[in-house]
């Protein structure tokens, strides 16, 4: 991921988290330091960050996280983004794959 892309994953974490007063869990060791760029999908509306998912790999198993901007939720983003992620982890045949939530997340509970 380069420089911009991680500005941008940032500043939607900031605005994720700052509306819906909770954190998020983003690996951002992996994020910087990954090699394999296949493993995060974006989406943008009006070139705006608006949805990020990231494949973090744990040897057999792999964990999905992600988030949608609050303003653009239930349209369909995430779910493009986690069917994106899925078919990745499913061609690199992981064992397991994690959907990693907030626990306080009425939408993330909604979608799982």
């Amino acid at each position: 991921m380069n420089d911009i892309q991680l500005k941008e994953v940032e500043e939607l974490q900031q605005i994720c988290e700052e509306k819906t007063n909770f954190k998020l869990k983003l690996n951002w060791d992996a994020l910087k330091n990954r090699k394999n760029v296949d493993s995060d999908y974006f989406f943008y509306e009006m070139n705006r960050l608006i949805g990020f998912a990231a494949l973090y790999d744990f040897g057999d198993k792999a964990e999905l996280c992600g988030m949608v901007h609050p303003d653009y939720r239930r349209r369909g983003i995430f779910t493009k983004l986690i069917k994106a992620g899925l078919s990745d982890a499913l061609e690199r045949k992981y064992k397991t794959i994690l959907l990693n939530a907030p626990a306080k997340s009425e939408s993330a509970k909604g979608f799982l």
